[in-house]
């Protein structure tokens, strides 16, 4: 706009002159004389304003525009404009923020990055702590500490299938009395009668708030006399079978990072 502008004002006098000329009131020796001291005038005048438009306006549109190139293919080299290509105004502000924001999009892709590779060294190590096990109270001994350490529950209980295939019952428990093991039992029909079933049945993990009123889902005896406020549910199920059902309680309602349920799940489908 501003170079438009430039152009029109310094090309006014060449136009008035050529009317002139048109008008037959200058011959065309006077015409000529008169017009190479206008244009290089304006030459003199358009050339510091074209090269102030291209060092501060179209030298950094280019560099904005290659890195911009860089960071669309994914490429670390040639992603952040270089400092030297930022003029001293505003377009030069708008390209520090851009490549701050650069820089921030990479810090948490690191983050992720490394939460991924965390979650998949967990889950490695819980699975070579499994290899050998034969008995559901050692599944329990391996996958207890894992889920301690990760999720903070304040008890943990193994349910699993018994053999009539219609009720979970529950082998292994940290954190509840030993005289629940082999006796509490939990029907698996209606699915929706417990959060247990309900993770068994929908093999996803399943969040039960004791505190709500829900017909559908009961809360157990024991759970509701022990003041739990909120049970997860992880169920275990190996290809198509299903196994059983990790019970993590809390006392009081947490927010259980999905991420972390996520790596729970993980731990307990492989």
């Amino acid at each position: 706009m501003l170079y438009g502008a430039m152009t029109t004002l310094l090309a006014t006098p060449a136009i008035a002159l050529l009317e002139t000329s048109l008008a037959g009131t200058v011959d065309w020796r006077t015409f000529l004389g008169r017009l190479l001291p206008l244009l290089l005038h304006d030459g003199i005048l358009i050339l510091p304003l074209w090269v102030f438009l291209h060092r501060s306006i179209l030298r950094p549109l280019q560099a904005l525009t290659r890195a911009d190139r860089a960071t669309e293919a994914g490429q670390a080299e040639g992603k952040y404009i270089p400092e030297e290509a930022m003029p001293d105004h505003e377009l030069g502000e708008v390209m520090r923020r851009r490549n701050a924001m650069v820089f921030r999009l990479e810090e948490l892709q690191a983050r992720a990055e490394a939460k991924r590779r965390e979650e998949e060294e967990a889950a490695t190590r819980l699975a070579h702590s499994l290899l050998g096990v034969v008995t559901f109270e050692e599944i329990g001994a391996a996958a207890f500490p894992a889920l301690r350490e990760r999720l903070a529950p304040d008890a943990l209980s193994l349910m699993v299938i018994d053999p009539s295939k219609s009720m979970l019952e529950l082998v292994a428990a940290e954190g509840w009395s030993e005289e629940y093991i082999g006796r509490l039992q939990l029907p698996l029909s209606p699915p929706e009668s417990s959060g247990a079933a309900w993770a068994l049945h929908t093999r996803t993990p399943v969040v039960k708030d004791h505190s709500a009123s829900s017909p559908a889902s009961s809360t157990p005896d024991p759970v509701r006399s022990a003041g739990v406020q909120m049970s997860l549910h992880l169920p275990m199920v190996s290809g198509e079978r299903s196994i059983g059902v990790l019970v993590l309680d809390y006392l009081t309602p947490q927010d259980v990072p999905e991420e972390e349920v996520r790596f729970a799940a993980q731990e307990e489908s492989s």
